[in-house]
């Protein structure tokens, strides 16, 4: 869904006005945001979703480099750094911010890097040795959910598609119809409940071939969701998501 959409469906389900500098529309910007940051935060899961690459050129004799804004368009959100590397295959080691400055000053020699050190809020990664040349750091991390305005970029949006509707714009009337600000207060709605649940079922890095809500509803009645199944073979369990497969 596009954020005009969101904007459209909850104004229509709770009478409230989308106009540009009112207080609804800066109320349901608010719901909106805490109803993805709710998802983001459900039971402490690392939902696939949430992690993403972005990379950046090193510049000579540079050592620091802020990640949300070195390459903004790819990492404004980061939030935590999981792997680092370059050259596609080639990983820097994590060692701390103090273990760098005392290499740093002590020993810094420009030549290619080998480990990599983060300071938070705002994150910054500092790499030793100094760059000596143009080279392409990539960075795996986790996202945060950032704050929603009418006129935010739809890939803002980090929850998938399919649960645009169940989270964006029913979490956010639920917030907005109970006066609740709250996103951890979402746990209160059955249907926020259920959707989790759902997301959690289809999450492609948690299939558990033996579990039985992974298993095509002829094999277990009526089980969520319809499009997995699992077969059994002479190599082991797999989950096949054809749903006309029998």
């Amino acid at each position: 869904m596009t954020i005009a959409k969101i904007l459209a469906e909850i104004a229509r389900k709770t009478g409230m006005s989308t106009t540009a500098g009112t207080e609804n529309l800066a109320q349901i910007e608010h719901a909106i945001t805490n109803a993805g940051q709710a998802a983001c935060d459900w039971e402490g899961r690392d939902w696939w979703w949430l992690h993403a690459t972005g990379s950046f050129d090193t510049v000579d004799d540079t050592a620091g480099y802020a990640l949300r804004t070195v390459n903004e368009a790819a990492m404004s959100t980061l939030w935590g750094v999981t792997r680092v590397y370059w050259d596609d295959d080639r990983p820097l080691r994590e060692r701390t911010y103090r273990e760098y400055r005392d290499r740093s000053i002590l020993a810094d020699t420009d030549a290619a890097s080998t480990f990599y050190a983060i300071t938070a809020e705002p994150p910054t990664m500092y790499l030793w040795p100094t760059p000596n040349s143009a080279t392409t750091i990539y960075v795996d991390y986790v996202r945060y959910h950032a704050d929603i305005e009418d006129d935010s970029a739809a890939s803002l949006l980090i929850v998938p598609a399919k649960f645009h509707y169940p989270v964006y714009v029913d979490g956010a009337v639920f917030l907005l119809s109970n006066g609740i600000a709250d996103p951890a207060q979402l746990t209160q709605s059955p249907g926020f409940v259920e959707t989790m649940r759902r997301m959690a079922v289809t999450d492609p890095t948690n299939q558990d071939p033996d579990a039985a809500e992974n298993r095509h509803p002829d094999s277990v009645g009526g089980t969520w969701p319809h499009n997995k199944r699992v077969v059994m073979d002479d190599w082991g369990s797999h989950i096949i998501g054809d749903p006309s497969l029998t």
